[in-house]
């Protein structure tokens, strides 16, 4: 899978997570893998690229943090308030986005 191909179901996925981001109990928080659209082959091909991409591309790391800090309740991540770390995850996307070209 292409940078390209991933990021366009990749993506949309995270702008979901993120939207629903407040709807959940604490332990109970849904990350991007929740709303991926597509079957379980798919749902395969993206863990496999984040896993072989994790090194180059900081935004897995930094959604992982994220997502983790609010399933435990925390209201900051490393001194950045969740509010905050949320809106640079999401310039983090949106660059993303026009770098690899995805509607």
């Amino acid at each position: 899978m292409d940078h390209r191909t991933f990021f366009a179901y990749y993506l949309p996925a995270l702008a979901e997570a993120l939207r629903h981001d407040h709807e959940w109990e604490v332990f109970s928080v849904k990350g991007p893998e929740f709303f991926y659209v597509g079957d379980e082959q798919l749902y395969q091909a993206l863990e496999t690229f984040i896993e072989a991409h994790c090194d180059e591309i900081p935004l897995f790391d930094r959604v992982g943090l994220y997502f983790d800090c609010l399933s435990h309740g925390f209201d900051a991540i490393d001194g950045v308030k969740t509010k905050d770390y949320k809106a640079m995850l999401q310039q983090e996307a949106a660059s993303l986005k026009q770098k690899f070209e995805v509607e």
